[in-house]
């Protein structure tokens, strides 16, 4: 049981026994005053008792104890029970009684535990919202919201997060510290080059992120996956609706193209490229890709003229030469569009650039080019996403801001948090300067189910004005009072604006005040004056002028169910629990021991990058090589400086893919393998008319390499019987039992096979010559380990003594080195495939 509720059990039993007490007490008190004596003085507990024990018999003296036991229950009882139930009645109050929640309210909404989004102090203790509702921040600007909430959080936010950054300042102070304790963090910062490169730690730096990445290779999924992205893009309302579907139509037809073009990569700015016809009328550019991909040309006998002639087939069935036939989706919807009229087709060109004129920039296309994180694993692993827009390219970027949340809500609201054991983990969208960029419409769609999907929304504004902006700045007035609501708990900071601090005042309510009235009149010549009650007076909790005037030390926590409360901004940079977590990741910090860094200090070290986790460099050369197909051969220089994987691109043209599917027969896949192969024997043959650096030519033929191997084997063999010839002059046999009979050794024809002890069989040409044959006493002497009594293992004596007389050989005398025989730091490096840039 709560110490709560025993408190109470306890006080309700000393009531009770106390109101017992009385009772039995008064019951006498009345007894003496029924029968005409005076109770004072004489009354005590054992009265009424007394009395009873021995006058009960007594017909009038019980009645008169029974009725005063009666009328002191009542009173002894009855009181304490009226006003019990006085005080529990709820009091109406003319005009409310707002106030600011206590401690025990705070605790009781469940602010005061150990996990959730920190949304304040109260007491020294830090405030946490748990659960999976959402948090609404309005803040001035200038007024702390950055280091009161912004960084708090992401210090201590365990779960994945997703962050705009404007200034980048969350990135260089906090992606270190998550990134230590397991977090998988990135940094989507797609203008990361400019000419104020000086002072900017994280110039030219950018992880990649590419929207059509995620577009499934099933082909059922393809065109769902689409035109997801094309409503993004082309929502179709308004007036310029028609054009609009023109344009996604046309979208997804230029989209089905480059993923059925392996040799194409799958980026939106691939997409601008191929729009622009290619140096030809668009019109042209795509009326071709089709004949080229879905028709033959073959030659036909004209009937009439009985000239050949050139015709276009329709391919049926794919022969396996060159890319397969573009499907019918593809080729429905680039139809559509090329079968308009020249004027509606120059209009629906236009609506299709319009989106898309910001991937003219070969840093946004660079920047999305490849998917350097996956968006569907930030409820399946811990991670960390910072986008890095600047503040002056917020409007420009509105499109792929719009964008990236469109998939990273829609995918992952397919199914619920805990539907399966990996999906484990909250995602926090922690979004700063949320109304900058514009409407998001899928935020203004998905707010009001995506929380149960994991999905979780630290909204921070300057004013609840901004969201009520028409479109596309903002969500009108309905719709943002409907996404205010949604937010569970509302932060206020001191407002500056009137109109925001009357809605607060109006927002925490009023209380009603009592106050003492004074009235005058004249009667005559005399002067009367009355005091009384006056009527509850109307008051606002706070009024605006009053909040305005809040300390900035100051905030108001608005909740759902609980009274409003008061509480205490936090100062990351003043709190020990921050600067320490800080202090674990910079040596700068850490030097200072328990003391908190100056302004100053803490500005230079996370301006230096020393608290930011490693970024990787956007590759504009090679970005533009992939794009433009700029390749070369390989060189032996290349291996040498280790592989960039990122650089390596594969010609797969020679090989000739199998048709049939899953249906495919054992010899196909065979032939197909045997065919990559072969494929690979001739990249590697030499070039017969290559010459080496010493004169000699280019790959020996067959025939060359076995006499090289003959001539190889000769000397080995020549080699050994002159050792052994050698070993058996300067011999000294002392052996007791003495060399065995020539007779017993079978003689050795000249042109016997020979077996060397490494296993290379030699038989010498019939031509040619050779040295002069042993005698039988050289022949006992060379082969005297193969007699008979000899069983084949060496003397262990023997053994023991050479091992005594044998010296290690001296060491070269090289340089000392730490660095691997191999480099493979190659393989930490992303992998980028040519194929859809993913």
């Amino acid at each position: 049981m709560e110490p709560r509720n025993v408190a109470k059990l306890v006080f309700a039993i000393i009531i009770l026994v106390a109101a017992t007490l009385g009772v039995v007490w008064l019951a006498g008190f009345f007894f003496f005053l029924f029968s005409k004596t005076n109770p004072l003085g004489q009354t005590d507990l054992s009265t009424w008792w007394t009395y009873w024990t021995h006058y009960q018999s007594d017909p009038v003296i019980a009645k008169r104890l029974k009725t005063s036991l009666i009328i002191a229950a009542l009173v002894g009882f009855g009181i304490p029970l009226a006003a019990l139930i006085a005080a529990l009645r709820e009091i109406k109050h003319l005009h409310g009684n707002a106030r600011f929640a206590n401690t025990g309210e705070v605790q009781k909404a469940g602010l005061l535990g150990s996990t959730g989004i920190i949304i304040g102090k109260w007491k020294n203790r830090f405030l946490m919202f748990p659960g999976m509702q959402f948090v609404l921040l309005a803040a001035p600007t200038r007024s702390g919201k950055g280091v009161g909430i912004v960084i708090p959080n992401l210090l201590n936010w365990n779960e994945s997060v997703i962050v705009n950054d404007v200034k980048l300042e969350n990135y260089l102070i906090t992606s270190g510290y998550r990134k230590q304790h397991g977090q998988e963090v990135f940094l989507f910062n797609p203008f990361c080059i400019s000419e104020d490169k000086e002072g900017n730690p994280l110039h030219g730096q950018s992880h990649r992120y590419n929207p059509l990445g995620y577009i499934s290779d099933d082909q059922n999924l393809r065109v769902t996956d689409i035109l997801a992205i094309g409503y993004s893009l082309y929502p179709g309302e308004g007036r310029d609706a028609f054009f609009d579907d023109a344009a996604r139509n046309l979208f997804l037809g230029l989209t089905l193209y480059l993923c059925e073009t392996p040799t194409l990569p799958r980026t939106i700015g691939e997409l601008l490229r191929q729009s622009s016809g290619k140096g030809q009328p668009v019109k042209d550019h795509l009326q071709g890709i089709i004949n080229e991909r879905n028709y033959r040309e073959v030659e036909e006998v004209d009937e009439e003229t009985g000239e050949i002639v050139t015709a276009l087939v329709p391919v049926t069935e794919w022969d396996g030469e060159g890319l397969p036939p573009l499907t019918s989706e593809c080729v429905d919807a680039i139809n559509r569009f090329t079968s308009t009229s020249d004027n509606t087709l120059s209009s629906i060109m236009a609506t299709f650039n319009v989106p898309l004129t910001m991937w003219a920039s070969p840093i946004i296309d660079a920047a999305t080019s490849g998917n350097d994180f996956d968006l569907r694993d930030v409820r399946k692993k811990r991670m960390s996403i910072y986008l890095g827009i600047p503040a002056n390219k917020l409007a420009e970027a509105r499109i792929l801001i719009n964008l990236f949340y469109t998939q990273l809500v829609n995918l992952n609201t397919n199914q619920l948090l805990g539907a399966t054991p990996a999906l484990k983990y909250q995602c926090l969208m922690l979004a700063d300067e949320f109304t900058a960029p514009g409407r998001i419409g899928i935020i203004d769609k998905a707010n009001s189910f995506m929380a149960g999907y994991g999905l979780r929304l630290l909204t921070i504004i300057q004013s609840p004005g901004q969201l009520e902006a028409e479109a596309p700045k903002g969500y009108g007035r309905e719709n943002a009072r409907t996404f205010v609501t949604n937010h569970a708990c509302q932060i206020f900071y001191t407002p500056r604006e009137q109109r925001d601090a009357n809605e607060y005042s109006e927002a925490l309510g009023y209380t009603t005040v009592h106050s003492k009235n004074k009235s005058e009149g004249r009667g005559g010549s005399s002067m009367s004056q009355a005091l009384g009650d006056g009527a509850g007076q109307k008051r606002a909790l706070m009024l605006p002028q009053e909040l305005k005037e809040m300390s900035q030390r100051e905030q108001i926590i608005s909740l759902e169910n609980t009274k409003p409360i008061k509480a205490e901004k936090i100062a990351y940079y003043a709190d020990h629990v921050f600067m320490d977590r800080l202090k674990s990741v910079s040596p700068t910090l850490a030097a200072l021991g328990r003391k908190l860094p100056s302004k100053k200090l803490l500005e230079d070290t996370w301006g230096s990058g020393e608290l930011a986790a490693p970024v990787p460099t956007l590759d504009l050369e090679l970005h533009e090589a992939v794009i433009h197909s700029k390749v070369r051969e390989m060189t032996p220089a290349d291996i040498e400086q280790g592989i960039d994987l990122r650089k390596l691109a594969l010609d797969t043209s020679a090989l000739k893919i199998p048709t049939g599917g899953e249906g495919l027969e054992p010899e196909q896949v065979e032939d197909f393998v045997n065919g990559f192969f072969d494929a690979l024997d001739d990249v590697n043959e030499y070039d017969d008319e290559e010459i080496d650096d010493d004169g000699m030519g280019g790959r020996p033929s067959d025939e060359e390499l076995a006499a090289l191997d003959a001539e190889a084997a000769g000397d080995m063999l020549d080699a050994s019987l002159d050792a052994a010839l050698a070993e058996t002059s300067n011999a000294d046999h002392t052996d007791d039992e003495g060399p065995a009979p020539a007779d017993d050794v079978e003689p050795v024809e000249a042109h016997a096979e020979t077996v060397l002890p490494d296993g290379l069989d030699y038989v010498p040409d019939e031509e040619e010559e050779l040295d002069e044959a042993p005698s039988d006493e050289e022949l006992m002497a060379m082969m005297d380990f193969a007699m008979p009594g000899d069983d084949g293992f060496p003397d262990e004596d023997a053994i023991i003594e050479a091992m005594d007389d044998f010296e290690e050989p001296a060491l070269l005398d090289e340089p000392e080195t730490d660095g691997a025989l191999l480099d493979l730091s190659v393989l930490d490096k992303p992998i980028t495939s040519p194929k859809n840039g993913r």
